[in-house]
């Protein structure tokens, strides 16, 4: 799953209580602060949460910059 604006980070919690890996991400340090640490718990199976700072096109360029 992916979340452009994670917010609260209610989307990331229950991806992972549902056993859903979701990558997350928001421009707002302060939101990425908040959802990270609402997403560490520990669940039986639990999906995996990564969260980024940025917008999409931040996590395009690192990633097509990592895959070379």
């Amino acid at each position: 799953m992916l979340d452009l604006f994670v917010g609260s980070g209610t989307t990331l919690v229950e991806a992972k209580l549902l056993r859903r890996n979701i990558i997350g991400g928001d421009v707002n340090i302060s939101a990425l602060a908040r959802c990270k640490e609402k997403c560490d718990f520990e669940y039986e199976n639990a999906g995996e949460v990564k969260v980024y700072k940025g917008d999409r096109g931040t996590w395009t360029s690192r990633r097509t910059a990592a895959s070379i």
